[in-house]
């Protein structure tokens, strides 16, 4: 067997330790001991004369050539890098809001219109079903008629009659009979078809139901960005009107000796606190009212939204 190996080619001897664990080492080729084993260099000796440590008799089937690194059975996706946002602003902010309302007519159009039609569906179907129910009422009359000629044969066959076939008034109903029954047929495939009409139409109209909901809550989405809107732009001023204030805390004049301005120390203590948020009560319940008292204005406006009103907004 050939080596296909040169002196000081790098290698990687992989074998199994007496533990069984897998040991790979990277070596270099010396010589050639058979055909089948080989000679490699490992580290160095210790007695500090920089000479290699050698390993005799490795197989050559343990000492394979570097490759490349086995293909990982799950690879991570590129990042994907979005680009930024730009920054909102108050005439952004209102064409959103616009767009988010006549998107919400529309829905409102539709679900209208998806209404009537479920209205028509379900009058036919009831028409239907009351048609069915004359056919199945007209039917259970002449089973009774059946019922009655039957008991009638039987009397007479009983008082010794020689007419086994006699004409009666059931006999000329049959015709009648037979209408009916076509009747019950077609009046059920009829209120099958649209029974199955009615399904189809309701279904519909909850799609558009939930399509209103959808937009509606996209224009109050809106309306809470107009109203952050307005916050940072109070705050903004807000924070000028303090940094302002401050300043003018610490202009000094003669009157009659170098000082500050006079002013007062609970106001002067205010211009120089930070803005503390305001605080909620420790009791759950008192809390969980403050905060539906807070919530109760949108969700007011996510009502007026649904029930049709595209032009509600926040009550002044």
């Amino acid at each position: 067997m050939s080596t296909q190996f040169s002196a000081g080619e790098s290698l990687q001897w992989s074998h199994r330790e007496s533990n069984g664990m897998l040991s790979i080492r990277p070596v270099r080729f010396h010589r050639a001991d058979n055909g089948s084993s080989a000679t490699v260099e490992f580290g160095l000796l210790a007695d500090g004369t920089g000479r290699p440590r050698l390993f005799s008799g490795v197989p050559l089937s343990e000492l394979p050539r570097p490759g490349p690194a086995p293909r990982p059975s799950w690879v991570a996706p590129p990042l994907r890098v979005r680009a930024a946002r730009s920054p909102a602003t108050t005439e952004s902010i209102a064409e959103r809001l616009a767009a988010h309302r006549e998107d919400l007519r529309e829905a409102q159009q539709r679900a209208c219109e998806t209404h009537d039609a479920l209205m028509r569906a379900a009058d036919l179907a009831d028409q239907a079903n009351g048609l069915l129910g004359d056919a199945q009422r007209v039917l259970r009359n002449f089973a009774e008629m059946d019922r009655q000629a039957a008991d009638a044969l039987v009397d007479r066959l009983r008082n010794g009659s020689g007419d086994h076939n006699p004409v009666t008034e059931a006999d000329t109903a049959w015709g009648l009979r037979d209408r009916a029954k076509r009747d019950r047929d077609a009046f059920q495939a009829a209120h099958r078809q649209l029974a199955a009409e009615l399904v189809q139409a309701r279904a519909r109209n909850i799609d558009a139901i939930n399509a209103v909901k959808t937009a509606a809550a996209a224009v109050v989405a809106a309306v809470v960005e107009q109203r952050a809107d307005q916050l940072q732009r109070m705050e903004a001023e807000a924070g000028r009107l303090r940094a302002e204030l401050r300043a003018a805390l610490e202009l000094r004049v003669e009157a009659p000796a170098l000082g500050p301005l006079p002013v007062a120390h609970d106001i002067a203590g205010f211009i120089s606190s930070d803005p503390q948020p305001e605080a909620l009560p420790l009791g759950l319940e008192q809390r969980q009212a403050i905060i539906g008292q807070r919530q109760q204005p949108y969700d007011e406006l996510l009502d007026r939204l649904v029930g049709g009103d595209a032009d509600a907004d926040l009550e002044a």
